[in-house]
């Protein structure tokens, strides 16, 4: 049944959520009170309580309406219950951006293109900063962990890389494109802890 084996997806992601060493909680939400409804949401969702889940998660966008990717997760469990519906309000609201993200997106991108990743780190930490709970800010947190690996902080690199695909695989729709398939493969297998990954 999809509906279940979706749920053992996100709830295996979860898993591994609640136990990552890095929790950037700017993302989730600069209130107290709505990121501790977000990680006992992760904590239910990851014992396969999606009840429990949709409980803290709603919690969550009670104290604070801003806080994105309980919306995320509203959304995916409304649509793996049947209620497009639902998912769809949900997706809405997750979605909302302020309308200059786009072009502060792509300024913090731009170094990239020149490979200077010392800037690109600076200008993703400064995006963060400033639009923390928006879906780009998770696509950035790929840009920052791509800057930390090239300027050889590896460790540092695998703590934000690591977080920034399990929100990926909790928010579909926010890994930013990597330079090509060659670049991704090898971020991929860095993060998966592949031996030969230099």
């Amino acid at each position: 049944m999809k509906e279940a084996s979706y749920i053992i997806v996100i709830s295996a992601v979860c898993w591994a959520l609640s136990a990552t060493a890095y929790t950037n909680d700017a993302v989730i939400s600069p209130n107290p009170a709505a990121r501790a409804y977000f990680w006992e949401g992760i904590d239910a969702l990851a014992d396969g309580d999606e009840i429990g889940a949709k409980d803290r998660f709603e919690l969550a966008v009670g104290a604070d309406e801003k806080c994105v990717l309980a919306y995320a997760l509203l959304s995916q469990l409304a649509y793996a219950a049947g209620d497009e519906e639902l998912s769809r309000e949900y997706y809405d609201r997750m979605s909302e951006e302020p309308p200059e993200l786009e072009v502060l997106y792509a300024w913090a991108v731009e170094p990239t293109a020149e490979g200077d990743w010392d800037e690109a780190a600076a200008r993703a930490r400064e995006f963060v900063e400033q639009y923390p709970q928006t879906l780009r800010a998770i696509a950035i947190l790929h840009l920052l962990g791509r800057a930390q690996y090239y300027m050889g902080e590896r460790d540092e690199a695998w703590e934000t890389l690591n977080y920034a695909f399990m929100m990926s695989d909790l928010v579909p729709g926010t890994v930013p494109a990597y330079e090509n398939e060659d670049e991704y493969e090898t971020i991929s297998a860095f993060v998966s802890g592949d031996s030969n990954v230099e």
